[in-house]
């Protein structure tokens, strides 16, 4: 399994442990923005997953490359960020497309 696939699920997980945040890659328990590396972060959008795992795994360099994977999983040259923020979009979506997106790269 490559490196970034490892992020990838990682970033899954995370995702599975906590809440989706929207609007700030992570919030603390009373909505604040705070790091996706702090240990008060308790929810993540889809790139505060990323840069969590990475964090977690050591693997910094592989940020922009799970990044990269991820757009391509969602296609149309995504914006994350934007994609994520949409009112209607769910955890379980976010943790599929992660899951894809690392299956693309194993």
């Amino acid at each position: 399994m490559s490196e970034t696939a490892r992020v990838l699920l990682k970033a899954a997980e995370v995702l599975q442990e906590h809440r989706l945040a929207k609007g700030q890659e992570a919030k603390d328990a009373s909505g604040e923005w705070c790091p996706a590396e702090s240990p008060e972060a308790v929810s993540f959008c889809a790139l505060g997953s990323i840069w969590r795992a990475a964090y977690e795994l050591d693997l910094h360099s592989e940020k922009i490359h799970a990044e990269d994977a991820l757009a391509h999983a969602i296609g149309e040259d995504a914006d994350i960020a934007d994609w994520n923020d949409v009112p209607s979009r769910r955890k379980g979506q976010v943790v599929a497309k992660l899951r894809e997106a690392a299956k693309a790269v194993a």
